[in-house]
């Protein structure tokens, strides 16, 4: 976006009495605000479970279902109190964080158990009976995730645990961001390294004066 076109936006806004905070916070209501769908789901699935007003969860709960539950009722409960925070405290923002952990466990299975992979079938079957001879370790992580609830001003976003047949990391394309940027934005030592790569490729140490080089 232009300089131009930045100044005649702000001048807009400023018109109708739109501040830079309120087009912050409304994005973060939009981004954060959840659908009447997921509201009801939500609802639901922690009927069971009323967590009081600044209540924790009880992270010595051994049932992986009721404390799902717990967690989903106190996501609820936070994500409207966050939101309601940020409305009233223009100082206020949401920040992010992601933790991945992926790990490989060695399992012993019959390879006669196993089936040849010619369907997405027999993938579910290979990996079931995999997954079944596998550690379980949902009910750890789900007391892992109750901490984080537990946390005052933080709330779990998104929880997922699941498996899969071990690949090799070299059949996985990388983890890479690709992204263009014009030639004046390219920093001045990639530049210069570009430049003496041009060099090199354009002149033939190949051969010495063949018919198929150009001076």
């Amino acid at each position: 976006m232009s300089e131009q076109t930045n100044t005649e936006l702000k001048e807009y806004l400023e018109q109708e009495g739109i501040s830079h905070d309120d087009i912050i916070n409304n994005e973060i209501e939009q981004e954060h605000s959840l659908t009447d769908e997921e509201k009801a789901k939500l609802a639901a699935e922690a009927e069971e479970i009323e967590l009081a007003e600044g209540e924790t969860i009880d992270e010595g709960i051994s049932d992986e279902e009721t404390l799902g539950k717990a967690i989903q009722a106190s996501m609820k409960e936070k994500k409207e109190l966050f939101l309601k925070e940020i409305k009233e405290n223009p100082n206020k923002r949401l920040y992010s964080q992601k933790i991945i952990i992926e790990f490989a466990e060695l399992i012993e299975v019959d390879k006669n158990s196993l089936r040849y992979e010619e369907n997405e079938e027999d993938y579910k079957f290979n990996n079931d009976l995999m997954k079944s001879k596998s550690t379980d370790f949902s009910l750890e992580v789900f007391k892992f995730a109750a901490q984080l609830q537990n946390t005052k001003n933080v709330s779990v976003e998104e929880l997922t645990y699941s498996g899969r047949p071990y690949q090799k990391k070299a059949n996985k394309a990388p983890n890479i961001d690709v992204n263009v940027i014009a030639p004046n934005n390219i920093p001045p030592v990639v530049r210069e390294a570009l430049k003496n790569l041009a060099m090199q490729t354009a002149s033939c140490d190949c051969c010495d004066g063949c018919e198929n080089c150009e001076d």
